[in-house]
């Protein structure tokens, strides 16, 4: 975080540069732990001989979790993560609800969607390249501070 500052006596502006990792990546790390910790104890359960139901390990219930994960850890304001948890939750329906099959058209509408995403979404201002360079030059200068 860049914050600029001046001296009541001198006109010359100083940049500060923040060297604490942002909050973001402290956010997905804590989500990414949680996640493994929620699997890893779900794994133990099973093979503690509780009854979980049979979806729950299924590649529908996976897609699901990686939607939400990606939902929350971009604070809720990008669809990706909406769009995952949709095609895992008509997986899982798939599995649950007898007659409800999916899989013939889970390839035609996954294409369709991802067309019309193209479509649809908004342009950036900013290309990704040029945020990463910025970060990049930050976390070098960090760098340099600490080993001096």
């Amino acid at each position: 975080m860049e914050t600029n500052s001046s001296t009541p006596n001198d006109s010359t502006t100083y940049t500060v540069h923040s060297c604490e990792a942002p909050l973001k990546n402290r956010l997905g790390k804590v989500l990414g732990g949680i996640v493994i910790v929620a699997i890893g104890a779900l794994l133990f359960a099973r093979n503690a001989g509780v009854p979980l139901p049979y979806w729950l390990f299924s590649f529908g219930a996976l897609i699901f979790a990686l939607g939400l994960f990606t939902w929350v850890r971009h604070s809720f304001r990008r669809p990706g993560g909406l769009v995952f948890m949709l095609i895992g939750a008509l997986l899982v329906t798939s599995k649950i609800v007898t007659g409800f099959a999916i899989a013939p058209f889970f390839w035609p509408i996954t294409i369709i969607a991802a067309g019309a995403w193209m479509i649809l979404k908004p342009q950036r201002k900013h290309h990704r390249w040029e945020a990463r360079h910025v970060y990049a030059s930050r976390q070098w200068e960090c760098r340099k501070q600490t080993q001096q």
